[in-house]
């Protein structure tokens, strides 16, 4: 995604239970920190609805410019290449949706595993191990450490924001 701070969402709500297509949600949508509408899927595959307030218009064709002056939207890969769409205000919407919705769950997955299972960093992949009790926790730290040495790296040892940032790092990687 662009790195852009020009267009945000407001009180996103996005409705996990009702998305089945594309993501459900509304939002009130800003541009350079005023509001100029409103942005919502019903999750049925459609395509995002955006609606400017009265008395809006400039400002949202303002923003619709601006989101088409966007580099493009890496969608992902298709035959190894870069999926790209030209930028425009709907799709810089539904990656910011995306990415609020990927973050949430991203921290919903760290909050379950950050200090109750053992995360460990190794060769850029994010592995977890269970345990039940102290003892195990610290006997299976002790055997990762002497099996893989210093080229680990065991997250319950960071302070939690620099764990939750490697961990967000590798978890889809």
């Amino acid at each position: 995604m662009n790195t852009q701070t020009r267009i945000k969402l407001k009180g996103l709500k996005i409705y996990t239970g009702m998305s089945q297509e594309t993501v459900c949600f509304n939002a009130t949508v800003l541009f350079d920190g005023l509001s100029i509408g409103t942005a919502d899927n019903d999750g049925h595959g459609g395509e995002t609805r955006v609606l400017f307030e009265p008395g809006k218009k400039e400002l949202f064709r303002q923003a619709e410019s601006y989101a088409k002056g966007l580099l493009p939207i890496c969608l992902g890969e298709h035959n190894g290449k870069p999926f790209l769409i030209d930028s425009n205000l709907i799709e810089v919407i539904d990656q910011l949706v995306s990415d609020e919705e990927r973050n949430r769950k991203t921290k919903s997955s760290f909050k379950k595993v950050y200090r109750k299972k053992i995360c460990v960093l190794r060769e850029g992949r994010l592995w977890t191990v269970g345990y039940k009790s102290q003892a195990q926790y610290a006997s299976y730290i002790a055997q990762i450490k002497k099996e893989h040495g210093p080229d680990i790296v065991i997250l319950d040892d960071l302070e939690h924001d620099e764990a939750f940032e490697l961990y967000s790092k590798h978890l889809y990687a």
